[in-house]
């Protein structure tokens, strides 16, 4: 592999990484986390209308919409906030560990 292709595999990586790190830490304050779909960062993570608005690669009237639909409506806000704080207890080392655990002994059997 050449050089110029590992150093884009790094540079997506970092960028995943700090996608995961902004997410959590979004969550944590119970803020709503909006992003577009073609962050590869986020699959796994945000689930559209359950913890989160996920938007169509840059479709900007989509992520108008989605800000206006949270500013004014109380009640879906709180719910996307709501879920996206609760799933914080998803993703703890520990809890990680052991999927990776289950996962190991799934494939020995």
């Amino acid at each position: 592999m050449s050089q110029k292709k590992l150093n884009k595999f790094s540079v997506d990586d970092e960028i995943n990484q700090f996608c995961e790190d902004l997410i959590s830490s979004v969550r944590q304050m119970k803020v709503v986390p909006i992003a577009f779909d073609d962050c590869m960062a986020i699959r796994g993570f945000l689930i559209n209308d359950v913890n989160s608005k996920v938007i169509k690669s840059l479709d900007i009237s989509e992520y108008s919409r989605s800000i206006y639909d949270l500013i004014t409506n109380e009640k879906l806000r709180c719910k996307l906030s709501e879920n996206a704080f609760n799933c914080l207890h998803y993703f703890t080392v520990k809890n990680v560990m052991l999927r990776w655990v289950d996962l190991y002994n799934s494939l020995l059997k």
